[in-house]
């Protein structure tokens, strides 16, 4: 990515809400693509993508009310599921035997240890080791304890500039697993929208996380 061009607070979380619209633009696009039959990978990512909208807009939300605890429990969940997306992605097997489990009403079906077997599917080495720095970086806020909640009260500018980034990173990361389960599906709206949300992140962080496996075998 190019160099950051805005480096304030509220413009960076002006161009994360201009984001989050644009890639709501996306999902009627979708529905011409949910007209043809739909691999279950497919099923499961947009589905996930859908719902990451929802819980980036209320972690945007979170950070304009300065409650970043709340908002890094969120970023959390989205950094979960675009990691799951990605290994259904990589493993598609993996998706059908969580259909198997959902048809057979397994309410553990998703459940996938990220750092037990997810992170160490998806990445090697130096990669490896970011990814679980990362994802140790918004886990402290999930946890009941007096750890987090003196974080929750920590209103300075790291603060904020941590979370509003984590949110530009998890956009880019989102759209990069959507784009990636359309597959050969083109659509030159989305490609349109898809350039314009990737400008805006890259006026707010320099790089965004490599979410894609270290083999990338995810063309």
């Amino acid at each position: 990515m190019n160099s950051p061009s805005v480096s304030n607070f509220d413009d960076e979380l002006k161009i994360v809400i201009v984001n989050l619209d644009e890639m709501g633009k996306i999902l009627p696009l979708l529905d011409k693509l949910s007209q043809s039959p739909l691999s279950t990978v497919q099923e499961f990512n947009i589905a996930f993508y859908y719902r990451l909208l929802s819980y980036l807009t209320a972690s945007t939300l979170a950070v304009q009310a300065k409650l970043w605890g709340p908002s890094r429990n969120l970023q959390r969940t989205c950094y979960e599921m675009i990691l799951k997306g990605i290994y259904f992605l990589k493993n598609p097997e993996k998706a059908e035997e969580v259909r198997r489990k959902l048809d057979n009403d397994d309410e553990k079906a998703f459940d996938i240890s990220i750092t037990g077997k997810i992170i160490p599917n998806l990445y090697e080495g130096k990669d490896k080791e970011d990814q679980k720095k990362l994802y140790g970086t918004i886990c402290p806020f999930s946890h009941a304890d007096i750890t987090g909640a003196i974080l929750d009260f920590k209103d300075n500018l790291s603060q904020r500039e941590d979370c509003v980034h984590m949110l530009c990173a998890l956009e880019y990361g989102a759209l990069d697993m959507l784009m990636n389960t359309l597959g050969d599906y083109q659509d030159p709206e989305i490609e349109k929208l898809r350039v314009s949300i990737v400008k805006g992140i890259q006026k707010c962080i320099s790089e965004a996380p490599a979410f894609r496996p270290t083999s990338r075998v995810v063309n």
